[in-house]
This record gives C-alpha cells, structure tokens and sequence, in this order.
C-alpha cells in the first residue's frame, strides 16, 4: 500500500492482517479526497498524509 511505503503505519494482527481504526480510516479518506477530489498526485497525497496523520508503533496502546 502507498501509504505504507511513505511510512504510514497500520496495526496488524496475528495473521498480518491490517487493523483499522478511527485514525487509519480518517487517513485513508483524506488520501481519497486528495487524489480523486483535489487531483493530487499519489505520491504527494500519500505524503502528505503521512506527514499529518500516521500513528507511530510505539504510541497505539496494547490490546488485553
């Protein structure tokens, strides 16, 4: 995934599924809305939402 390639990163599960939350979905919309709305290119949307948005590991609290 694009995102992932500039840095963004996804939770994932045993399986190495991704695992989206409230943020990553917040992510992925503005990622769309940049590149089909606003005509961005995709490596300057992917970018530019890594810059604003993307969690790192360590801050994305343990599930119990």
């Amino acid at each position: 995934m694009l995102l992932e390639q500039h840095g963004y990163w996804f939770l994932r599960d045993s399986q190495n599924r991704r695992e989206y939350w409230q943020a990553d979905v917040a992510a992925l919309r503005s990622f769309y809305q940049m590149t089909k709305e606003q005509l961005v290119p995709l490596e300057e949307a992917a970018r530019k939402v890594v810059t604003r948005t993307a969690p790192a590991p360590a801050s994305v609290p343990a599930r119990t």
